[in-house]
């Protein structure tokens, strides 16, 4: 069988006209269903803000790694801002360096305390495993050891019960 070909073989007139504008991807399509390559909605800057609460603010001081990379931050300004100010930079400028140093201060430290932390959950993950092996290998050997004396046990009271009684006849 041969495939379908076009009723007047005008393939001019079945096909869309082109249009100028770009194709765009990542915008739903209106014809179907949306799926996971296409997105209802682009989220913007309320939405974004409207995710904050003030409980995240009160609870900031539990996050981990926050303590340590906040006092690195401002070790770190102050560093930058009395060198700015030997070097007689104006206020606004030791100021711009000094935040500039905390913020760039604060997301190293913060990146490097986050990057120990998972080195330190795979360490204890590992540790964890080692010790489920290492357990279920002593109760394999103690099942070994259990199954050999069981097996010593009756392979001895078997030789006893075969050997008779040497003083009763009956």
């Amino acid at each position: 069988m041969s495939k379908p070909q076009p009723p007047s073989g005008d393939i001019a007139a079945t096909t869309p006209p082109p249009t100028d504008e770009p194709k765009r991807y990542f915008e739903p399509t209106t014809d179907g269903p949306a799926n996971e390559f296409t997105r209802e909605a682009v989220p913007t800057l309320q939405d974004a803000v409207a995710t904050i609460k003030l409980e995240d603010f009160r609870k900031v001081h539990l996050t981990p790694c926050f303590r340590e990379a906040n006092l690195n931050g401002f070790y770190a300004a102050f560093v930058v801002a009395g060198l700015r100010f030997f070097t007689k930079g104006s206020i606004p400028q030791i100021c711009n360096w000094a935040v500039g140093g905390f913020i760039t201060s604060s997301v190293v430290s913060y990146e490097y305390c986050m990057y120990r932390r998972r080195l330190e959950k795979d360490g204890m993950m590992k540790a964890a495993m080692i010790i489920e092996a290492k357990k279920a290998e002593r109760e394999r050997i103690a099942a070994e050891r259990k199954a050999a004396k069981e097996a010593a046990a009756a392979a001895a009271k078997e030789a006893e019960a075969a050997k008779g009684s040497f003083w009763k006849p009956w």
